[in-house]
Formats: C-alpha cells, sequence, structure tokens
C-alpha cells in the first residue's frame, strides 16, 4: 500500500482481534454536481412529464441498481420490446 496513495488504519472488533483497512484519500472523491431544473417546472403537471423523465434518466444512468434493474427487465423480456416485439439494440433503445 506505500505509495499508492492509500492511507492505513486499523479497525478493532468486539472480540479485540484487528483488522488492517485502507482508507482513500478524501480528495479521490469525485463530486457530481446536479443538473439545474427549470423554473416553471412542476413534477405534477402533465406538460411538464417529458422534461420529468429526462432529467430521471439522466439522474439514474450512473446508478448501479438502475443498471442492475436495466439488465434484469431485458433479460426477462429476452431482449424484445414488451410493447411491439421488436429487438432491442443500442440504436432502438
Amino acid at each position: 500500500m506505500t505509495g499508492s496513495g492509500y492511507l492505513p488504519s486499523t479497525l478493532t472488533r468486539d472480540d479485540g482481534s484487528e483488522r488492517l483497512l485502507a482508507l482513500y484519500p478524501i480528495s479521490g472523491t469525485v463530486i457530481k454536481r446536479h443538473k439545474k431544473v427549470k423554473g416553471d417546472f412542476n413534477a405534477f403537471d402533465p406538460e411538464w412529464e417529458q422534461y420529468s423523465e429526462l432529467l430521471q434518466q439522466e439522474r439514474m444512468a450512473d446508478s448501479m441498481r438502475y443498471r442492475r434493474q436495466c439488465v434484469l427487465l431485458y433479460m426477462t423480456q429476452g431482449g424484445m420490446c414488451a410493447h411491439c416485439g421488436c429487438a432491442l439494440t443500442e440504436k432502438t433503445g
């Protein structure tokens, strides 16, 4: 761990045993900013539904839970669209 930027630390368990941990420096944490939302936006107004869905997609794109959900949905549907039955690809969405 020497020279890798990780700081060694120990954790003492309830039974008295110790375990070596590697703490990463705070400078390695990425600061992620949210997209600014339009001032007139109302999530309950049907006129803003498409904008609301776009915001939700952008926020969920980096989420591991969302990726897992997409993969499970794709697998359960056999790679086919539930609405029209066409194959799902990068191009067709």
